[in-house]
């Protein structure tokens, strides 16, 4: 039995007609997120230097965040002069 396809029939479309534009991501909450994050693994860090055995070795979980934190600084610097010279409103 082979199945009857129908070659002129587009394929269905992704976004529905009508659909809101996408906002732009507020690089102000990932700076937050990331600067959390660093903090959460500096007490990590601190408690695995006092070799407290519970929580030895959580620092490594949030050893990303330094790292992407810096950028996260620079896109969010960036995204707030764009707006200041585009005359959008502060959005944080």
């Amino acid at each position: 039995m082979a199945s009857a396809e129908q070659p002129d029939t587009p394929p269905p479309s992704l976004e529905p007609d009508g659909a809101p534009p996408q906002q732009e991501l507020n690089w102000g909450i990932v700076t937050l997120f990331y600067l959390a994050g660093c903090l959460i693994g500096a007490i990590f860090g601190v408690l695995h230097v006092r070799e407290v055995e519970a929580v030895r070795g959580f620092w490594l979980i949030f050893a990303p965040f330094p790292v992407c934190l810096p950028y996260a600084i620079y896109q969010h610097r960036r995204q707030r002069l764009q707006a200041a010279k585009s005359g959008k409103p502060k959005s944080d």
